[in-house]
């Protein structure tokens, strides 16, 4: 566009470690096994077992269950992972590194909320690298959104980590030049927004978006 620096986007496909494939798979075994029988609690519990699976591989150190919605009963639990890193956490850290020794701030977007603790997750893992990252919460009100960004990156933030609908519109976010979607919803309008969230007329730097998957 005229007028704006570039703007790039990356996909990285990022595999599971070895540790998060097993688990991955024993879900998935289940699922299957359980979802196969076709009766009427088998299709009830289906829902929430997609969503464990989509859930698990990027927050396999939070223990996660399976509820029968007609008893109560405890369908599926998950086994928690204390490995500390992961191949995706691995790369984030990769890149949020070259990027900070080029003297640039990153933005991390992730999707999971309230069943996760990806965000905190995130921060502390950043942190015990020597990484200045701050989170952005939905407890944070929209018109007060602005100044609490700023605020922290006077104090030295390096990296922002927050969901993309609470970025969604009315912020420039020109400090963060690289954006990194962790994880990618399924609102692809949201997704458009958040993408360009630093690419503004008022940007004289170039943008680089990368989008992980699996």
């Amino acid at each position: 566009t005229e007028g704006l620096p570039d703007y790039e986007e990356i996909p990285i496909g990022i595999e599971m470690d070895q540790e998060t494939k097993q688990g991955y798979d024993a879900i998935q075994d289940f699922f299957r096994q359980r979802c196969g029988r076709f009766d009427g609690q088998s299709r009830k519990i289906m829902s929430s077992m997609i969503k464990l699976m989509t859930q698990y591989p990027d927050a396999p150190h939070c223990k996660k269950y399976v509820l029968n919605p007609d008893t109560g009963d405890v369908e599926y639990e998950s086994i928690p992972l204390t490995k500390t890193i992961r191949n995706k956490e691995q790369k984030l850290l990769e890149i949020i590194q070259e990027k900070i020794a080029n003297g640039e701030k990153v933005l991390v977007y992730y999707n999971t909320v309230n069943t996760t603790d990806i965000g905190d997750h995130l921060c502390s893992y950043l942190a015990s690298e020597n990484i200045k990252a701050f989170e952005l919460k939905a407890s944070v009100k929209a018109e007060k959104r602005m100044e609490y960004i700023t605020k922290e990156v006077n104090k030295g933030a390096q990296v922002m980590i927050t969901n993309p609908s609470l970025v969604e519109t009315g912020l420039d976010l020109l400090d963060f030049t690289t954006i990194i979607f962790y994880q990618i919803g399924y609102n692809l309008s949201t997704m458009r927004q958040a993408s360009r969230s630093s690419w503004r007329l008022a940007q004289t730097k170039d943008v680089q978006v990368y989008f992980f998957y699996r």
